[in-house]
């Protein structure tokens, strides 16, 4: 055994005689990186200095034969954890050399699982029993948002998943429109009409009327595209492409060169005409709120286009130097 020196317990908390895992306590020995340090003896026999703090946050509970256990490659095949089944001992190890076991799940999956998380019962399938249980959560809180009211709208059903976003729903709008999105997006208030809140703030500030009296209602789209258009602008595809526009403009606007914490994304070729182009950063620029109402109320909303918008700056342009 390797020689400690023991010291006086002085001003540290006496812990002799105290157990943490494996260990017992026996006496205070000189400070290890001038911090206190115990002599601990452990239930194999083995003698171990270990720093105080390491005993009571419990990153030290033997003098190491735990671990060694724990990471042994002894044979397990055919034991049994939750629903895996260790089938063989593979050749990959950890950083900390860990060894991993290739095991079968009741599932039919195969996985490769560290053994010590297969001996501590933190790993207990392939993945299956996780989804199982996240699926069974969604449906628990599908249930409690069906028929429930967020703002104007009233969720009415789930349509489907979309990945990256969710399962997404129905709901019915107190205006008579319908709109799909996603459960967050209701939940956390992001999304409270099917549009016609907009339609009606833009109405208040004299730009166009609501309905299909709005410049920029397309007759010839059908409810259904109706209502995929207005979840694609609040897609996390669509504000991941707006946060890009802001940020290659230095969040700043293209028209009077002025940072401002009301931004919008313009498409230059009108997002409902241009579906090849509604994500792409090219038919993207940035506009403050005042220039981009100004801008539609020279030209109105609906098949806007890039010579448009260059004709606008630059008359802008005129003006400002006049």
């Amino acid at each position: 055994m390797k020689e400690h020196i023991t010291i006086p317990v002085g001003r540290a908390k006496d812990i002799r005689g105290a157990r943490f895992g494996r260990l017992t306590v026996l006496d205070r020995v000189e400070n290890i990186y001038n911090k206190t340090a115990w002599l601990c003896k452990c239930d194999c026999g083995n003698y171990k200095a270990v720093v105080g703090t390491g005993l009571t946050s419990g990153d030290y509970v033997s003098c190491g034969c735990k671990r060694a256990e724990i990471n042994s490659p002894h044979d397990i095949t055919g034991e049994k954890f939750g629903r895996l089944t260790a089938i063989e001992l593979t050749d990959r190890r950890s950083p900390s050399g860990d060894a991993y076991w290739k095991c079968q799940c009741e599932c039919g999956n195969v996985t490769e699982v560290k053994k010590s998380r297969l001996s501590g019962g933190y790993s207990k399938s392939c993945g299956c029993l996780t989804r199982e249980v996240t699926s069974k959560r969604q449906k628990a809180s599908g249930h409690k948002l069906r028929g429930k009211q967020f703002g104007r709208l009233t969720v009415i059903e789930p349509v489907g998943t979309l990945e990256g976003v969710g399962r997404l729903w129905r709901c019915e709008c107190e205006c008579g429109g319908t709109i799909t999105t996603n459960a967050y997006d209701i939940v956390k208030g992001n999304t409270t009409s099917c549009g016609c809140k907009q339609i009606e703030h833009v109405t208040q500030l004299g730009i166009s009327n609501k309905g299909k009296n709005n410049p920029a209602y397309n007759h010839e789209l059908t409810e259904e595209q109706r209502s995929m258009n207005r979840f694609q602008r609040g897609s996390d595809e669509a504000k991941k492409i707006r946060r890009k526009t802001y940020k290659r403009d230095n969040y700043k606007c293209n028209i009077c060169g002025k940072g401002s914490r009301n931004l919008n994304a313009h498409h230059l070729d009108s997002f409902a005409d241009n579906e090849d182009k509604r994500f792409n950063l090219d038919n993207l620029v940035t506009l403050c709120k005042e220039c981009h109402i100004d801008f539609h109320k020279t030209y109105g909303y609906g098949n806007n286009t890039k010579e448009q918008f260059q004709e606008f700056k630059e008359f802008k342009e005129i003006k400002n130097i006049i």
